[in-house]
């Protein structure tokens, strides 16, 4: 099974590996023209007294913009927080891409020198400052980065263009340099969130050089980036470094892969099968120090899945030995001990509809029936897979509770196994952060200073997910709502990927929904019709705009498998 493969099919959000590889790096010039003349030098002088020079391009309609690569941000010592980055001498050329922090991705450069930042600023004759959107890409919490063929996808150009917003997004550090938990200062856990609330303190202090308002700041991230998002709002951290943020796809719960306890013990198993001494942390950690990077970049086996979902390592968790998330999500959100900002949240309609295509194929057979036995022999090891172990009949006899049939048809299997495995890990942690979320400002604010809530689900199948592996049976699958985030299917540099008419209608309302959003803290219309706020005027109404060709709003879709079924094991009270 390819590498694209499993990634899309779980937690990866670089889309495009084997396709955008053989995309031009140069637009024509009626696009996205390299060869702009600019109007101002790209020449900015950061707070510490370091200067960055970066090139000028073509944005949508002609736009200038001024474009820096691979700004450091902040340095990374193995395992440890990262540090601010001092001052340098010479003018920085910000005008080629860096290193990705170390990862088993065979598309770009390694180092654990890797904490840059990218920015793109649209050129106009006004001095008003901009609002600012800071993308967090997803990739599983090992896959991922703001270089090489991802620069493609998250370019930014898009979203500036047509939103009138500058636009930011980082590297920060994977698997085991990102994530590595002893219970000390050495590898206190999280580090890889850290990393983005250092980027988002670079944004404080030097945004407004760039053009950007330093008080309107919006974090939006994809799957793993969601998880961060969500994490910034519960970290006393990133108290006052944004105002505005954006989940798309799942959220910091409370399954136990989450808690520290969990992360230790992954942490010892990882030591372990490094050579290193589990026993003692202080020896442990020195031990894995000492190895080359290439020993640590985590490689998956057994069923293929990325660490998340392996659980061979340790990945994002709360209660953290520093602090980033200090106790569980329900007890922050429940004492108040949250960032108050304006969010959007949402995901796609069939999240994880490719991991089927990791099981036996037969089970699939469209031409066939299968007894609920059969299907519990192969279900039950993916749901231990996903550390409900222990909890299978449950799961098994919710989902299939009203098919009381003695063969389960084949599109009634699917439906009820994409919902099995979407539900508990990208859908209700979303959906029940949001809500939650939302339920508690309310009770704390009033009429005149209040934060909105707005929620989506993306419906829309396009031509391209079939180019890209979700075959049109599998809906829409996990990371398909990213293209339409940035605009691919309105970029003319890449209209061969089988984007449609309806593609780039449905992509231009997404990129002016979300600026929108970053601008004054709601979307406004998807299309013609109207975004009402999350929670209805009864309380009780929870509202989601459904992206489609044809919008429309959904209500309480998601009280009986979210609120009643999974906040019990997600945010327990």
């Amino acid at each position: 099974m390819t590498k694209f493969f499993i990634v899309m099919a779980v937690m990866a959000t670089i889309l495009l590996p084997a396709t955008i590889n053989s995309l031009p790096k140069h637009s024509n010039a009626d696009d996205n023209d390299e060869h702009q003349v600019c109007t101002s030098e790209p020449l900015v002088e950061l707070k510490n007294g370091g200067r960055v020079r970066g090139l000028c391009k073509t944005g949508l309609h002609g736009r200038e913009l001024h474009t820096y690569l691979s700004i450091r941000y902040a340095k990374a010592n193995r395992f440890a927080h990262s540090v601010a980055e001092g001052p340098w001498d010479e003018v920085y050329e910000a005008t080629y891409q860096r290193e990705a922090c170390p990862q088993e991705d065979p598309t770009v450069k390694h180092s654990e020198d890797c904490l840059y930042l990218n920015v793109v600023q649209p050129i106009d004759s006004e001095d008003k400052l901009k609002p600012v959107m800071v993308w967090i890409y997803g990739g599983g919490f090992s896959l991922g980065s703001i270089d090489g063929v991802a620069s493609l996808l998250y370019d930014g150009s898009v979203i500036t263009s047509l939103g009138d917003v500058v636009y930011v997004d980082m590297n920060y550090r994977l698997g085991p340099f990102g994530f590595l938990y002893s219970g000390t200062d050495e590898a206190p856990g999280n580090q890889g969130v850290h990393d983005v609330i250092m980027a988002l303190r670079w944004v404080h202090d030097n945004i407004e050089k760039f053009g950007g308002d330093p008080n309107r700041v919006t974090v939006f991230g994809e799957s793993a980036g969601s998880f961060f998002v969500s994490m910034l709002i519960m970290s006393p951290m990133a108290k006052g470094l944004f105002q505005r943020a954006i989940m798309q796809s799942g959220a910091l719960n409370e399954l136990k892969q989450f808690s520290p306890d969990y992360s230790l013990e992954k942490t010892k198993i990882f030591s372990r099968k490094c050579g290193c001494n589990q026993d003692d942390a202080d020896e442990m950690v020195e031990c894995l120090k000492r190895l080359p990077p290439s020993k640590l970049t985590w490689k998956g086996d057994g069923m293929n899945f990325p660490a998340m979902f392996e659980g061979k390592q340790p990945i994002v968790m709360w209660n953290d030995k520093a602090g980033v998330v200090p106790s569980r999500p329900s007890e922050i959100i429940r004492k108040g001990h949250y960032n108050p900002v304006d969010l959007m949240f949402g995901f796609v309609h069939d999240e994880l509809a490719e991991i089927l295509m990791l099981l036996d194929f037969e089970i699939l057979n469209p031409l066939k029936s299968y007894t609920r036995e059969h299907i519990k022999e192969k279900l039950f090891p993916i749901i231990k897979e996903f550390s409900f172990n222990g909890h299978e009949e449950e799961l098994f006899e919710y989902y299939f509770k009203d098919e009381h049939h003695a063969m389960v048809k084949t599109d009634s299997l699917r439906r009820r196994m994409i919902d099995m495995l979407s539900d508990p890990v990208m859908i209700c942690p979303n959906y029940l952060f949001g809500q939650t979320l939302a339920m508690a400002m309310a009770k704390n604010s009033t009429a005149t200073n209040r934060n909105r809530f707005y929620s989506f689900r993306f419906d829309h199948h396009s031509p391209f997910m079939v180019f890209v592996g979700c075959e049109k049976w599998m809906g829409v699958c996990h990371g398909m709502d990213i293209p339409f985030t940035f605009g691919l299917p309105i970029r003319k540099d890449i209209v061969k990927l089988a984007f449609t008419n309806k593609d780039r209608h449905i992509s231009e309302n997404v990129v002016r929904a979300w600026t929108r959003f970053a601008h004054t803290g709601n979307p406004e219309q998807m299309g013609d019709v109207e975004w009402p706020e999350f929670i209805g005027d009864d309380g009780e109404t929870m509202r989601q705009m459904a992206i489609n060709v044809e919008n429309g709003v959904i209500e309480n879709q998601y009280r009986d498998r979210c609120e009643k079924f999974w906040n019990k094991y997600l945010f327990p009270q």
